[in-house]
């Protein structure tokens, strides 16, 4: 293996198990049960992308970086959106229907994210995890009031 492909590789691992590594249970005893799952899942992973050839696991760290890509500009747009709502917002309302026009767009967006991350993660073979699986068919959370953004000629 090339001296270049374990660094991608480690972020691969870092990218596709999320904060998994973050949440591993500090000290003795047992993790709880969600922890325990996403080590096994991470173990998974790791058995997986071993059994890829090194331009495989390539590909599919440029296909990850790809979506990220792809995904920062989306979130820089939902973000300028918000900035224009927010700017003319002339009421308590108003700013509540930014707010929440904004929070059901970046869960979407997550949506999106989680589809096209198992679609990756199917394409290479790998394990589709359960965690990515709860996305699908999550309904759009209800606005709190609901009232509507306010009109601003934008997509919100």
């Amino acid at each position: 293996m090339a001296p270049h492909t374990l660094p991608a590789l480690a972020a691969a691992l870092l990218l596709g198990s999320g904060t998994a590594l973050a949440q591993q249970p500090q000290g003795p005893g047992p993790g709880t049960p969600h922890q325990e799952q996403r080590q096994a899942m991470q173990r998974q992973q790791v058995e997986a992308l071993t059994r890829l050839s090194p331009s495989q696991r390539r590909a599919y760290v440029q296909a990850q970086r790809s979506l990220e890509q792809r995904l920062h500009g989306r979130r820089i747009t939902l973000m300028d959106q918000s900035e224009r709502c927010l700017g003319q917002a002339a009421s308590q309302e108003a700013v509540q229907a930014c707010v929440q026009a904004g929070q059901r767009s970046r869960m979407e967006l997550r949506r999106q994210e989680m589809t096209e991350l198992m679609e990756i993660q199917r394409r290479f073979g790998l394990p589709s995890w359960k965690v990515l699986r709860s996305w699908e068919g999550r309904p759009a959370p209800r606005p709190y009031g609901g009232g509507q953004p306010p009109s601003s000629g934008g997509s919100y």
